[in-house]
């Protein structure tokens, strides 16, 4: 089966995923950090984000020969330095996993007024998750082209009519205390964006077309407006108490006034967004799965699904057990923690157009083999085939094995 995925498809995708996880509580944590400039680091943060994803897309273009990110690590870095890669990328992508789970947890309990426990709310969702994967990162990314629209739509609609409830004095005076409380805070809060790695594993996947870098950059642009837009409307609202909220998409929703005879829109809008979570979710599960079986070089069609069944159980067990959030807001945010975590969300983007170059250089020059069959004289002769050099013109030398290649 072709799982392909176009151009097309994943700008969509980075569209839909990062809105998925920075509407609930990443306006809560800037604020935190830069008060009411909460808005600048987050436009920040952007900033990086965008010069990454572009060096993502440049990597992207040079990989000629469709080379998985595991081949471009082992061809330039070696193994060991593969496999370090893939177990930061493995804890990465759990950790954002158990907190968008608790998060939504939070939002449904809440907001929603769902009463309901860890377990089973988890277990729906990886089921849905696990169907989607097991249909294919293709089947995704067309579920997020059927549902892009609406919940666009649902979010843009639900940010504006919460403008008029913004107090600007809460936002006034800009770099009250200088430039460090937002630098500080982007330099925390960086572990919650680099929504769009999830392409770096799947480069063997990407159709590349000449227009590779437009679609996905301004897809990207457009959402970092859009949550900067959620931000600035969060802590006018808000004020100096932002840092105390929760889920910042729903609770502009509560200031949100229409007319309740046509309908609450704000809950409607509420609930076509949460499609994005879920496809988050499915995502960044099927990104933690991805990254544990190659890190433990695990083989097979299903390698992914068997290493989801593996996060699912760690995710159910994770949060019963220790108090998973407070140790991500220790080590990962303004721990050393964060550190580690950069080399695979900011170093490996930067590198990743060189390492990509570098990995299709070598890996044409790899001799290749294969054996086949050519029919000769009525009779079929298997011959080995050895490539000297893989290029656009492929120069072989025939070795034939059959011992009288004269007619019988």
């Amino acid at each position: 089966m072709n799982q392909s995925i176009k151009t097309t498809q994943f700008a969509l995708l980075i569209f839909i995923v990062t809105m998925g996880g920075k509407f609930m509580t990443l306006p809560a944590y800037l604020s935190a950090f830069a008060q009411r400039d909460a808005w600048l680091s987050c436009l920040l943060l952007f900033a990086v984000d965008f010069i990454l994803l572009s060096f993502t897309l440049w990597a992207i273009k040079l990989n000629k020969s469709s080379l998985s990110l595991n081949r471009i690590l082992t061809l330039t870095v070696g193994k060991v330095g593969s496999k370090i890669i893939f177990f930061i990328s493995f804890v990465f992508f759990l950790t954002r996993l158990l907190c968008q789970l608790s998060q939504s947890l939070e939002l449904f309990s809440s907001v929603l007024t769902i009463s309901t426990n860890w377990i089973a709310y988890t277990v729906p969702i990886f089921a849905f998750a696990f169907y989607s994967i097991n249909k294919g990162f293709r089947n995704i990314a067309r579920m997020t082209e059927l549902l892009f629209v609406p919940i666009a739509l649902a979010a843009i609609l639900l940010v504006a009519l919460s403008f008029p409830e913004v107090e600007t004095l809460n936002l006034l005076p800009v770099l009250e205390y200088g430039f460090r409380p937002v630098a500080y805070s982007s330099l925390c809060n960086g572990f919650w964006f680099s929504d769009y790695l999830f392409l770096a594993l799947l480069l063997d996947r990407i159709q590349v077309k000449k227009r590779l870098f437009l679609s996905p950059l301004v897809s990207f642009g457009s959402c970092a407006i859009l949550t900067t837009a959620l931000v600035v409307s969060f802590t006018g609202i808000f004020g100096n108490i932002s840092w105390m909220q929760d889920i910042a998409f729903a609770k502009i929703s509560q200031f949100v006034i229409t007319d309740t005879s046509k309908g609450r829109i704000e809950w409607i809008a509420l609930v076509l967004w949460l499609f994005s979570v879920f496809i988050k979710i499915t995502v960044t599960l099927y990104c933690s799965s991805s990254s544990l079986a190659t890190f433990l070089n695990v083989k097979g069609k299903n390698r992914v699904n068997y290493m989801g069944l593996v996060i699912a159980a760690l995710s159910l067990v994770i949060p019963i057990i220790m108090p998973f959030q407070q140790a991500v807001n220790h080590y990962l945010v303004v721990g050393f923690g964060k550190y580690i975590i950069y080399i695979f969300t900011i170093l490996l983007p930067l590198c990743l157009p060189l390492l990509s170059f570098l990995a299709t250089r070598r890996y044409r020059r790899i001799p290749k083999k294969l054996l086949c069959s050519y029919p000769l004289f009525g009779n079929t002769y298997d011959i080995s085939v050895s490539t000297v050099k893989l290029s656009d013109t492929v120069v072989c030398k025939a070795d034939c094995t059959a011992e009288n290649l004269s007619e019988p």
